[in-house]
């Protein structure tokens, strides 16, 4: 459902009394703006004195928001924006705090953003600020007298940051230690790398590179306040997996990150870092709405997109709801994903499962609906395995039906599938650090369950050893995962590479493993080598690489996109 989104914006223009010009930092304003709308929503803006809003980060502009200055009549809005004290909270359902150093001077005094920030927050809508943007929040209180911010996890553009650009002097106030005046638990990371927490309703990011992430994260609290609701309240996965299970979830909140996948295109220091991840694109379905290139078009939902002119770019496929994982049948010259639905980790029965044809393409977008939460897939001998929150499915692939299903005591969050040697089908359960083996008209055995695993996700079977790849922690994006291999019931660490590894599968002798945050890589046999394939968040505008499909005779790989509810195909570089 469309929802109004509000982007509060500075009017102060000259950076204290250097004589330097200031304002909105434009990669700020344009990365949210898109991905805002490629969700769909309506987007207005207003400004402290309201009219003209000074922005600065226009020379040389990165992609996005070289687009956002070429729509004239987008300009001309902006330019008209509304006076903070003009704008009613009860029209929009989000607010956004927009940075730039010009902030510093009149965000936190301001008594209209003030008003909105606090009356939007208390009628259930959703509060977003990123790098001096949450200048805002400091002095913001809601009906009850508290601070808005009091005991919610905080990230804004950290006091090392400030001193790092030379402005520790210049600023009025320093923003982390006011912050923590008003009750903040503040969260840092590295300087310039992307850091966005989420606490209740609140997303605040830390830099230029967190501003994707916070709108991402601002999306994905509208859609989940749309979708039924089971028994609780879904966990927070934060910058890595929102909303996964309510067994193993944090309903306060939880610091997110993402910054060893991608960053902002520039800092407002002026150095440049990663080029940005975020693009524009038209929503086409799924649910968060699908992810291209500025300048890419979309057809029906079940239509191509290209998301760029290179030739090794990815075709991406939009149309999709939460998919997780995606499997080639080579007997059946077809691939299959898995769609979790609306909302993860309840039995609600709205989970399906997608066929595309040999080249990718939507043959059947509900090819076996009635799932509550499908994950991982894996196919053999006709079957396709299914792992299913609690529950393995085994699906006659001919006749498109559940043959057999099995329940795991204990499971969680049931994730990635492979089939033994011996035809044993194997199950992670990532909230147990667990593994299951299961022989279709037997009970279902543990495997092992361990640290080790590091909340045991992708599976893959190498000279007859299972091998498994870990996310690291659910909770904590700080907890990095690594590729290990179970022999005689022990874990061994097979590469020192630590990430936050998804899905896995093999290319000859070697591993090729997706990093939820965007990466796709190869590991080498022996783990010492490993070498970045590509980028799909920095590159093509992905939000997310979930577990992998693979077609080792074409070098096909299909990659889900779980944030963006899409699909991308792509062909590995020849070598």
């Amino acid at each position: 459902m469309s929802k109004r989104i509000l982007i509060a914006l500075t009017s102060h223009d000259r950076l204290g009394d250097t004589g330097q010009p200031t304002g909105a930092y434009l990669p700020e304003l344009a990365h949210p703006h898109a991905i805002f709308v490629a969700a769909g929503h309506r987007v207005d803006f207003v400004s402290v004195r309201g009219g003209a809003v000074p922005l600065y980060g226009v020379a040389d502009p990165d992609p996005v928001s070289a687009a956002f200055l070429a729509d004239a009549s987008l300009v001309d809005r902006l330019h008209a924006s509304a006076p903070s004290g003009a704008a009613r909270a009860a029209d929009y359902d989000a607010i956004f705090f927009a940075g730039g150093h010009g902030t510093m001077w009149d965000f936190a005094d301001d008594p209209g953003l003030q008003r909105l920030a606090a009356q939007i927050y208390e009628a259930g809508g959703v509060v977003g600020a990123v790098c001096h943007g949450p200048a805002a929040l400091v002095d913001v209180r809601l009906s009850d007298g508290r601070f808005l911010v009091a005991g919610k996890e905080v990230s804004a553009f950290t006091n090392e940051e400030e001193r790092a650009v030379g402005l520790e002097r210049v600023v009025p106030f320093l923003l982390e230690d006011r912050l923590v005046a008003a009750g903040a638990r503040f969260a840092g990371g590295p300087m310039w790398k992307r850091k966005v927490s989420v606490s209740e309703r609140l997303v605040t990011g830390q830099n230029p590179a967190s501003a994707a992430g916070v709108a991402e994260a601002m999306v994905e609290l509208l859609a989940r306040a749309d979708r039924p609701r089971a028994g609780g309240v879904a966990a927070t996965f934060g910058g890595l997996l929102l909303a996964l299970v309510t067994a193993c979830g944090d309903s306060s909140g939880a610091t997110t990150e993402a910054g060893s996948v991608t960053d902002a295109a520039t800092t407002e220091a002026g150095s440049t870092t990663d080029a940005g991840a975020t693009t524009e694109a038209s929503p086409t379905g799924g649910s968060t709405g699908a992810s291209a290139t500025a300048d890419a078009s979309t057809g029906d939902e079940t239509g191509a997109v290209s998301t760029g002119g290179e030739p090794d770019a990815p075709v991406v496929i939009p149309g999709f709801d939460l998919p997780e994982s995606a499997f080639w049948s080579a007997d059946d010259q077809a691939w299959f994903v898995s769609n979790i639905g609306t909302e993860p980790g309840v039995k609600d029965g709205d989970g399906f499962i997608t066929r595309l044809d040999a080249d990718g393409m939507v043959a059947e977008m509900q090819w076996l609906t009635g799932l509550d939460g499908p994950a991982g897939l894996r196919g053999a001998a006709g079957k396709l395995y299914v792992a299913d929150i609690d529950r393995l499915h085994r699906v006659d692939i001919a006749t498109a039906t559940v043959e057999e299903t099995v329940t795991i005591d204990g499971a969680m969050f049931l994730n990635d599938v492979a089939v033994g040697p011996g035809g044993e089908v194997f199950v992670s359960d990532t909230a147990t650090n667990s593994v299951h083996s299961w022989k279709p008209g037997q009970a279902p055995t543990l495997v092992i369950q361990s640290p080790d695993l590091q909340a045991a996700n992708g599976l893959a079977f190498k000279d007859d050893l299972l091998h498994v790849a870990g996310i690291g922690s659910l909770s904590d994006p700080a907890v990095l995962g690594t590729l290990v291999r179970i022999d005689m019931g022990k874990a061994t660490p097979v590469s020192a590479h630590m990430t936050k590894f998804d899905g896995v599968e093999l290319d000859g002798a070697d591993f090729l493993i997706t990093e939820f945050t965007g990466k796709l890589q190869r590991i080498s046999a022996d783990g010492a080598t490993v070498t970045l394939i590509r980028d799909f968040v920095a590159e093509d505008g992905l939000m997310s690489t979930a577990d992998l499909g693979f077609d080792p005779a074409r070098g096909l790989v299909v990659i889900p996109d779980l944030f963006g509810g899409s699909v991308a195909v792509y062909t590995l570089p020849a070598g």
